[in-house]
C-alpha cells in the first residue's frame, strides 16, 4: 500500500501546482497557462478517483458545481469550452 500512497501523494501534489490560486474547481495546464473546463473537468475526475470528493464541504462543492455549470449552453444542455 505503500507505493499506492505515494502515487496518491504524488498526484495530489502535482495537481495542486495546476490549481488556480484563490480559486475553487479552477484548473489549468500547467502553472503560467489559463484554466480551461478540460482542465477542471480533469483534475476533478482525478480527485475523485482518490476519494478527495468526499472530504468537500458544501460550499466548496457548491463552487465547483457553480463553475462548470457556467459552460453549460442554456439551450441545448451540452458543455462548450
Amino acid at each position: 500500500m505503500l507505493g499506492f500512497e505515494k502515487l496518491r501523494n504524488d498526484v495530489l501534489s502535482w495537481l495542486d501546482l495546476l490549481k488556480v490560486p484563490e480559486s475553487c474547481g479552477r484548473y489549468r495546464f500547467h502553472e503560467n497557462a489559463e484554466d480551461t473546463i478540460f482542465c477542471t473537468c480533469f483534475a476533478l475526475f482525478i480527485l475523485d478517483l482518490f476519494g478527495e470528493t468526499r472530504r468537500f464541504t458544501e460550499e466548496h462543492r457548491s463552487g465547483w458545481i457553480s463553475h462548470i455549470q457556467r459552460f453549460q449552453n442554456e439551450q441545448y444542455g451540452h458543455f462548450e469550452p
